[in-house]
């Protein structure tokens, strides 16, 4: 995978991460009385997991194959995540300024990055490995229609031989409604 693919999944978990830190806060204002990271950090961990795992779904269903993460890869896209968190931070401190006011959230950020995408990328060597092992059998059956469709046109005739010859077989033996029992 190329650096700019790396780059660019980073990009895009970097932005998951932050939009569910800011779903997580927004939540926990709901529930007023509890502590804050008690319901901000769990949900903002659930969010994102489900986030980039649908990102990662989305790009194998759409068949980007220019796009789609190789495990190899997932160390890197967890690393240079944290690269742009600052970054993005301050870009959604501009937008959101009222929920992100400090920048000393920064360090809380990358706590939060540490552990949840560490998570992430043990779910998706689980599920790369889980899909490498439908790829094999995929690939099998693939193989193993290339040899049928090179024997195919020979198997056929003699299908087709075969087809008639069963056909007057039946027909010459007289059904079991007709065979009378013999007498004695």
């Amino acid at each position: 995978m190329s650096i700019y693919k790396i780059l660019f999944h980073s990009l895009i978990l970097a932005v998951f991460n932050l939009v569910s830190i800011i779903a997580g806060f927004s939540v926990s204002k709901l529930f007023s009385g509890v502590n804050q990271f008690l319901i901000q950090i769990p949900f903002a961990l659930v969010v994102t997991i489900f986030l980039f795992i649908f990102w990662d779904y989305l790009l194998k269903k759409m068949k980007v194959e220019s796009l789609i993460i190789r495990k190899k890869s997932l160390f890197y896209i967890y690393t240079f995540a944290f690269g742009f968190s600052p970054v993005l931070y301050y870009i959604f401190r501009l937008i959101f300024s009222e929920i992100l006011r400090s920048f000393g959230n920064i360090p809380g950020i990358w706590m939060f990055q540490l552990a949840g995408n560490l998570f992430i990328v043990f779910i998706m060597i689980v599920l790369e490995q889980r899909d490498d092992e439908r790829i094999d059998e995929y690939v099998e059956k693939a193989q193993e229609k290339q040899k049928l469709k090179k024997t195919g046109k020979k198997e056929r005739k003699h299908k087709k031989r075969g087809s008639k010859k069963a056909k007057e077989k039946t027909s010459e033996t007289p059904s079991p409604e007709i065979i009378k029992p013999k007498e004695k």
